[in-house]
């Protein structure tokens, strides 16, 4: 197993979803059999959301990939689809950058903006740099060859941004693609540029960037929106990177504008099941009551000492039923009402 994050807390950008949706169209496959047996509505395929959770996404794959007649060839279709523009913040940062090393080493660092449940790593050799993904975690739900799949059209959409931000006109070599498969009979190297080349029965899939494009400029270097891009990049990665949940609870406990979750909406919230929440929880020691019992305590103490909230509305804030329950409930934390607690404390 390679779990190294809880992988019902790995999330991906609802902009894939629209691509699949779109590929999917193009490949006569229905709504219906493109969401069947996930959380999804239909309303969410045709405005999908900032995030998906990657579960739920990787179902969606599936159920694409087994209405595919030629799933190799048509990776490369697919990858093509994706340009630059569907990466968001990334897709700016890559091709605003000064050189494709810098482009290379902003997708390494930002690639979990787009989705966090895999990652892309590159190796150095003589000659070429080595581009490949790994996985976060084994899916049981999804297929070996599903998982291929997007791999290899991620790939693709890699090397023709790639070959699309540079004058290869004046480079020498070309970008391979190794593909682990042997090769199907209607391949369409066609659609592939002179410039990007796929070989097949290889060891591994990756890709092959001749070392001596590195430092090439970019057509469109900016760098003022590299900067912009990135900033924009390191903002999202905080959301879609998994944190220590106890602290996100603590903090989503603090930051509640009118009043406390229960603990089935900010499961929701983690894009988890209920029993996942409270699991997740005990296996770092602490349960969702003990912790919004500390963090109301905190908040009462501060309410109370700012003296602007009734202790009718500090109630309603807190989650208590009425102002009766939350000052015994004040009482039992630390021992003085709220009264007494205001009065010695100013």
């Amino acid at each position: 197993m390679k779990f190294t994050v809880p992988p019902e807390t790995l999330l991906a950008s609802g902009d894939y979803l629209a691509i699949v949706r779109d590929f999917a169209l193009s490949k006569g496959v229905s709504p219906s059999i493109l969401l069947k047996d996930t959380n999804i509505e239909l309303d969410d395929l045709i405005n999908p959301p900032a995030l998906i959770k990657n579960l739920i996404f990787n179902h969606v794959g599936v159920n694409l990939y087994h209405q595919l007649k030629s799933p190799i060839s048509e990776a490369i279709e697919f990858g093509l689809s994706m340009t630059t523009a569907s990466h968001g913040s990334l897709g700016v940062a890559v091709q605003c950058a000064q050189n494709l090393d810098a482009a290379l080493n902003v997708l390494v660092h930002f690639f979990n903006t787009r989705i966090n449940a895999q990652d892309i790593k590159i190796i150095e050799t003589e000659h070429h740099i080595l581009a490949y993904l790994v996985c976060k975690y084994d899916d049981p739900d999804t297929e070996e060859q599903v998982q291929h799949f997007f791999d290899l059209s991620a790939l693709i959409s890699i090397a023709t941004n790639m070959q699309h931000m540079l004058d290869t006109s004046v480079l020498e070599g070309s970008i391979c693609i190794h593909i682990n498969k042997p090769e199907p009979q209607d391949f369409p190297h066609h659609l592939l540029s002179g410039k990007i080349t796929a070989l097949f029965d290889q060891k591994t899939l990756e890709l092959r960037v001749p070392k001596s494009w590195m430092h090439s400029p970019l057509n469109i270097s900016n760098p003022e929106l590299a900067k912009a891009a990135a900033q924009k990049c390191a903002d999202e990665l905080k959301v879609l990177s998994p944190q220590d949940l106890v602290s996100k609870v603590k903090q989503r406990i603090r930051e509640a504008d009118n009043h406390i979750p229960k603990i089935d909406k900010i499961a929701q919230e983690f894009f988890m099941s209920e029993a996942t929440f409270k699991r997740r929880l005990k296996e770092q020691g602490t349960t969702y009551q003990q912790l919004k019992n500390v963090e109301r305590f905190e908040l009462a103490k501060s309410f109370i000492l700012a003296g602007e909230m009734s202790l009718e509305a500090i109630s309603l804030h807190l989650g208590f039923s009425d102002a009766s329950n939350f000052t015994k409930a004040f009482k039992t934390w630390c021992g003085l009402s709220p009264k007494q607690f205001r009065e010695i404390n100013n």
